[in-house]
């Protein structure tokens, strides 16, 4: 089985959500992460905006 790994460093947005798949009994964690990134538009001013990665881990 091919994997991919990502890194996303930004903050915690909300609560952890943890659950166990009851099959299993393998841990599921639910979160976000926001990320920001500085820009400049078209007239030179430079903007922020955030960006919202859902993200699911499961296993240790």
């Amino acid at each position: 089985m091919d994997l991919n790994k990502v890194m996303i460093i930004g903050r915690a947005t909300n609560n952890l959500q943890v659950k166990t798949i009851e099959s299993s009994g393998t841990p599921v964690v639910n979160f976000t992460v926001a990320t920001n990134r500085k820009f400049k538009n078209k007239d030179g001013n430079v903007l922020e905006d955030a960006e919202y990665h859902r993200c699911v881990a499961y296993g240790k």
